[in-house]
């Protein structure tokens, strides 16, 4: 992506900040309240069971975490380079189920630690999803932006609610 900044298209430095943005909410959607929820948890918990949910919430769930990261940067790359495509069927599905598995892998560790959906998550995920086939005509760079405003939209939402749990 470095490489292609010698470039100075409107196109191309606006697809690189969605895709900076996208990262961001990805990352905000683990560290925040999610990542605290976890390590209270194991804090709290004792004896076999702290291996057990360290077995689970480290590992196990961290599986789609890491699957849908990377197949989160593979579409980032596709849209930074090729900002003003369409995005071919594969791509915009790895977009759209990167982000999905993101979301449903923090959703299902934050279930392991705290037995609380965070329900703005899921529908997120979902509405993620639908939108792979809602707007496959849509550009690249509006997709992912697209996208990114639902996360980071659930994200604020969940933020602001007033709930006790820590996700």
């Amino acid at each position: 992506i470095g490489a292609t900044l010698t470039e100075r298209r409107p196109q191309l430095i606006s697809s690189l900040i969605i895709a900076f943005a996208g990262a961001a909410v990805l990352w905000w959607s683990y560290f925040d309240r999610a990542a605290r929820a976890a390590e209270q948890y194991l804090k709290n918990a004792q004896g076999q069971e702290r291996g057990r949910f360290a077995r689970d919430a480290y590992t196990i769930l961290h599986l789609p975490i890491v699957i849908g990261i990377v197949l989160f940067a593979v579409a980032a790359e596709e849209v930074v380079a090729h900002p003003d495509e369409h995005l071919q069927a594969p791509i915009r599905f790895a977009l759209v189920v990167g982000v999905g598995l993101v979301l449903l892998g923090i959703v299902a560790a934050a279930y392991r630690a705290t037995h609380h959906l965070p329900i703005e998550r899921g529908i997120a995920a979902l509405a993620v999803v639908l939108l792979a086939f809602l707007a496959g005509r849509l550009r690249a760079d509006l997709l992912m932006a697209a996208v990114v405003l639902i996360v980071f939209i659930a994200l604020w939402k969940e933020r602001l609610s007033p709930r006790k749990e820590p996700v």
